[in-house]
Formats: C-alpha cells, structure tokens, sequence
C-alpha cells in the first residue's frame, strides 16, 4: 500500500490540523456532495466564530432554536400545498406501527440543497409513547445470546439511544475468557450525565465477538425492538452510536433497519468499509514486518497465522523487546510507512492493536468468512518518493524490503466467497434514508481520517448527501473523545430529528470545540 505521507510530512499535518482546529475551523459539513468549511453568510459566520476555548453550548442553543424556528415557518408556508402528513415510500420497508418515520423524499427540497447543505426532513410522528407515561426500566438480560442491558431513567426525554461495542478478541479456544460485559455508551461517555438528562440508553455485547459485524447489526436492531416492547409502544426518537468497529456497525444498521432507527452517530468508525481496512491493518502490515524483522515459525505466515497463535503469548513479548531496541527504529518507521499510519499515534498505542489485528484478529477474521479473505494490491505495495528520501538516509536499504513485501505478494491467495462475505456484510453502500452524523478525531492510526473521505463519497455516489453531516474532532488517537463532545453529538442529533434541518457548521462547533479544551 502507498504510504500517506512521511514522518516529517505527517508530523507538519498533524500540527496543521490542530492549529486549524484551534481556530474553529476544523469542522466540515457534507452539503449538496461536497465537503465545506465555515459558512459565508454573515449570521451564520457570526455564529460560528467561537473561541474553541469559550463556551460554545449558548451558541449551540442560539442556532437550534434559530433552526427549529426556519424549519416551523418553512413547514407553515408548505401547508397549503402538501394537506396530507407525508407517508412511506412503497420501496421503502414497512415502518412498524408506532413508528417515526422519516424519509428524504418526505423533504419539500428532497435530499437538500446543493448549494445550502440543508435537508429538511419532515417527521411524522404515528402512535408514538408519550414519555411522561414510561416508568423507569433498568433491565438486563440475553436475547439470542446476546447479553443486553436497557436503562430508561424517571425523567425520560423521549430519546431511545442503542450503542454498538467496537472490536473484542474472540477467545482462541474454549478455555480462555471472553469479554462479555455490557456497555450503555462509548468507552469515554459520562452515562449517569446522559441518564440525568433524560436519555433511555441500552447496549449489548453481541452474540459474538470478533469481526462480528453480521452479528452485532441484527443484535442492536433486536435490542431495539426489545426495548419498544418494554416501553410499551416506539420512543419518539431512537438513535443507533457505535464507536470503531461499532461504527461500522452503526452506518450498517442505519442503512439495514430504517424502521427501526431514526438517526445514527457513528465514532472514529470504519466507515469506509472492512476490505482496505483490513488489506491494510491485516495484510500489509504483517508483510512489512515479516520484511522488516522477519516472521517466527510459531507465528505461522504472514498470509496464513497460525490458528492457535496468541497476540499475548507470542506476539506483544516478541514486538515488545524489539520496540525497545533504539536500533530498530527505522525499521518500525518503514512499517508505519508502509501502512501510512500517522506518526502521532502510532507508537503510543498504534502499533500495539494493529499488531494484534494482523495476527490472532486475523484468525478469528478467517475463521468467520470462511477463508482467508485479504488481498494484496495488483501493482504491489509501495512507498512516496519523501518517505523512500528519508528511510534511505537513515541508511536503511528501502528497495530490498518493498522487494521482500511484494514477492511475498504472490503467496496471497485470496478466497473469493470469504471477500464477498465482508463485502456483503461490512462494506457501506452509502445508501440513506436517515441521518447520520460521523465524528472523528484529526489523527487516527487505528482507523484513519480518510475514512470519512471514502464514506463520504459512497454517500454522494448514492444520492444522499443531505443525510450525512461530518465533523473532525481536535484530539489525536483512537476515539479519544471527550463526555462533552460525545453528549453535544447526541444533541445534535436530536435537533437534527426535531427539525429535519441538517447542522450546520456552526452547530458542529458545538461538538468540536468542547472536545480541544
């Protein structure tokens, strides 16, 4: 794979997003297809020039209530041409009674504007609970063996919020323990402050662990249901969030079971779909270490691990003694390259999961697809003239290590049916009918930014670019969100669900800049 950038290159951007973000520029909006920056017009751009070490959440509350304004009046001037509530689309799947559905050709502007980034959505409400009529629920249980926990707190707020888990190893054997836990939110959420303002939330652990994605979209979806039942009729609003691996499964259910949901926050998500993904975190990355440091018999190789290989038993011991060698440096550089991994990240915690992913994960992955599913690029893995620059003047012989990498390639023998399984079942289609809202943070090993990019573009590919909003978060690493910026996604959203108006980049402030204080 094509390295992204060099150290020194990487470094420069990473320092360059961050000053960005210091200005309260780093938020981007999809409208009408396109990624913008900061609005033009002059009430807007008044907004939205927030200090990012101010108090956004006055302004976030000014906007909405200016939004839910726009949306009633623009709702009102209709009203003579539209009579009826707008209803289903016959393609679309039947909502359930009870439901809140909402749909973009239920929209006066369809998809939205091009030129305004704005979709209005309208929302029917059909049977809905009343909330003041739900007593508390705190419940725990397993559907399908699926462990699952559901919490409605006294004061509910009428929001329904389900979370989907990121990746959890699957156990190499029958011996060794799972983690089977339950979680209500993401891993850096406040949940007692989300139950306290009103939010009802549940989680479940899948049936399984591993690649689950197939799994884990149908156990949300079930958990969803589940919930309605206990509740005693649909909440007025329910969003599906998930973070890593989990936000991939969140665009996926969103796009599965738009009865179900109404809205989507996907975090530091793969939603750029598993093949590349894992082409390169799997592939790539055991074939430039097997070049950089060589490839243990224990381990198997690098095509194939072997099936009873133990990331801590028989990798981390090994990876770590190297890592600790300060001679080895540029020959970890040339893996981070390799994998065009950003620099920020990589060796404080970086390298340490994509190693376990290009190992023991990759077993489980096998395993679930029926075969070994990754491939190697047709033209072969490669490097930027910068990064070939710098590694050789380090004194490292850059053209026999890509040499070992790619005749190696030859030994990659893809499965076919295991490919089409993670096609079928982990790659978006960027087919909406509901929002979404994607948050990441400006520089991420594990998943990289320019997932957001390749999502974006299925999106618009598919016609739906006024479902989709995106916002970059100030931070670096892996889902390094802060409670504050994972409870202003879920406001957002909930405005979003309210009006059908799409946030603005003024709004997304709200979520960005809380998280750089």
């Amino acid at each position: 794979m094509a390295a992204r950038s060099g150290s020194t290159s990487g470094q420069r951007r990473v320092a360059s997003l961050q000053r960005l973000a210091l200005c309260v520029t780093v938020v981007a909006v999809l409208a009408g297809g396109r990624l913008v920056g900061l609005p033009s017009s002059g009430e807007d751009r008044a907004d939205a020039s927030v200090s990012a070490t101010g108090d956004t959440r006055s302004t976030r509350s000014r906007v909405a209530s200016d939004r839910r304004d726009r949306a009633s009046q623009r709702a009102d001037s209709e009203a003579g041409t539209r009579p009826d509530a707008p209803t289903a689309r016959s393609d679309e799947p039947a909502a359930p009674t009870g439901s809140t559905h909402l749909s973009p050709d239920d929209s006066p502007d369809g998809a939205g504007d091009a030129d305004g980034g704005r979709a209005v959505l309208a929302l029917t409400a059909r049977s809905l609970v009343d909330p003041a009529t739900v007593a508390a629920i705190d419940e725990s249980g397993e559907l399908d063996g699926a462990p699952y926990r559901v919490v409605v707190p006294k004061a509910w707020n009428g929001t329904l919020v389900v979370f989907a888990h990121g990746f959890r190893a699957a156990a190499p054997d029958l011996v060794t323990p799972e983690d089977r836990s339950v979680m209500l939110g993401p891993a850096r959420a406040d949940v007692d402050a989300l139950l306290a303002a009103g939010y009802g939330l549940a989680g479940t652990a899948y049936r399984s662990n591993g690649w689950a994605i197939e799994d884990a979209t149908g156990d949300v979806a079930a958990l969803a249901l589940h919930a309605f039942d206990r509740i005693g009729g649909r909440p007025p609003r329910v969003v599906v969030w998930g973070e890593s691996m989990g936000g991939l499964v969140t665009v996926a259910a969103i796009e599965a079971r738009p009865d179900v949901f109404d809205g989507a926050i996907a975090l530091c998500g793969i939603v750029g779909g598993s093949l590349e993904w894992w082409d390169t975190n799997g592939l790539a990355l055991a074939e430039a270490y097997a070049a950089a440091f060589g490839w243990p018999a224990r381990w198997g190789t690098p095509e194939h691990p072997a099936a009873d290989l133990s990331w801590a038993d028989d990798v981390a011991p090994l990876v770590s003694r190297q890592l600790g060698d300060p001679a080895n440096q540029e020959r970890f550089e040339f893996i981070r390259l390799a994998i065009g991994a950003d620099p920020s990240d990589f060796y404080t915690g970086g390298l340490w999961l994509t190693m376990s992913l290009a190992t023991e994960a990759r077993v489980e992955l096998t395993r679930r697809a029926g075969g070994q599913p990754l491939s190697a690029p047709d033209d072969g893995w490669m490097l930027d003239l910068e990064a070939r620059r710098e590694l050789t003047a380090s004194g490292l012989d850059v053209d026999t290590l890509l040499g070992a990498m790619n005749r190696r390639a030859a030994l990659v023998e893809t499965d076919g049916a295991a490919r089409a399984y993670l096609a079928a079942h982990a790659e978006p289609s960027g087919e909406l009918t509901r929002p979404v809202l994607s948050i990441h943070t400006a520089a991420d090993t594990i998943v990289p930014l320019d997932n957001q990019e390749r999502y974006r573009q299925r999106v618009v590919a598919a016609g739906s670019a006024g479902l989709l909003a995106q916002a970059v978060v100030p931070t670096t690493g892996h889902c390094t969100f802060t409670p504050e910026t994972l409870t202003g996604a879920l406001s957002t959203m909930t405005d979003w669900l309210e009006t059908g108006a799409v946030p603005s980049p003024a709004e997304l402030l709200g979520v960005t800049t809380l998280a750089g204080r």
